[in-house]
């Protein structure tokens, strides 16, 4: 398989060594990136990046690829796609497709125009096998009729920070962070229940965000928490939890309720 790249950055960098590991005869013909992230781990297992070029159009000109592989950030991600379609290849898009109302409309118009067979998307939990498993126990009937589901994603904390240390910070780049992280959720939700949603409500708060809060867990190092052993009866252990952040914080005492503002 041959590919043209728009947007070589970290994901699809990591996705250029999986499909080679997947399909020895894949090749990266060319790409179109100002500052590309992704080619330190094509170099590191031995992946050419093809020939750079100067714009999208260009390389989609050049041709020679059966199909063109889009990372840029969401924003541009309708442009690009539209470069592909009209130029009669496959496109395949890092999720989310696009990152406003308006884009949605476009797309969907460009795909009825072109057909949505020659747009995939890397919603890849979608086969994930604990997914597939679930789907499975859902057509055998195990999990009954489903009337409410509650879900959980629980992630190592840099797992979501590093969306707030890149360009995904900023919504008119990302579409915002619920688009841009929760795509996959919402995506598997539908899929499990084989349905749209009528309406949508999301709740929040940022008081963890005030500059209150901020200043404390700046100043924080340690916490040391002393307990009751229950092996030593009335003795004592004293166990240090170190924290990822520095300096000093007072904490009140155990039984009385913290009040964050």
């Amino acid at each position: 398989m041959r590919v043209a790249i728009i947007g070589l950055g970290f994901r699809l960098g990591y996705l250029g060594h999986v499909f080679r590991e997947m399909d020895p005869d894949f090749e990266i013909v060319g790409y179109y990136d100002p500052a590309p992230a992704g080619m330190a781990t094509l170099t590191e297992h031995g992946i050419p990046a093809g020939i750079p070029h100067e714009s999208p159009e260009a390389l989609v000109k050049a041709g020679g690829f059966d199909l063109l592989m889009i990372g840029s950030p969401n924003h541009f991600h309708l442009h690009h796609i539209r470069l592909g379609l009209e130029a009669g290849v496959k496109v395949f898009s890092e999720k989310p497709l696009v990152s406003s109302l308006e884009d949605t409309y476009a797309l969907a118009a460009l795909l009825a125009r072109y057909g949505h067979e020659n747009l995939s998307v890397g919603l890849v939990l979608r086969y994930a096998p604990l997914y597939r498993d679930l789907l499975a126990a859902r057509d055998a009937g195990t999990l009954g009729n489903i009337v409410s589901v509650e879900a959980a994603e629980h992630i190592y904390p840099y797992h979501g920070a590093f969306f707030m240390r890149d360009w995904r910070r900023y919504e008119k780049w990302s579409g915002s962070f619920m688009l841009e992280k929760c795509c996959h959720d919402l995506d598997l939700y539908n899929g499990l229940i084989q349905a749209r949603p009528e309406r949508v409500a999301s709740f929040g708060a940022g008081r963890p965000l005030s500059r209150r809060m901020t200043r404390a867990l700046m100043g924080l190092t340690t916490w040391i928490c002393s307990t009751k052993s229950p092996r030593a009866g009335t003795g004592r252990t004293r166990s240090s939890i170190p924290m990822a952040i520095s300096s000093t914080i007072r904490w009140p005492s155990w039984n009385t309720p913290m009040a964050w503002g």
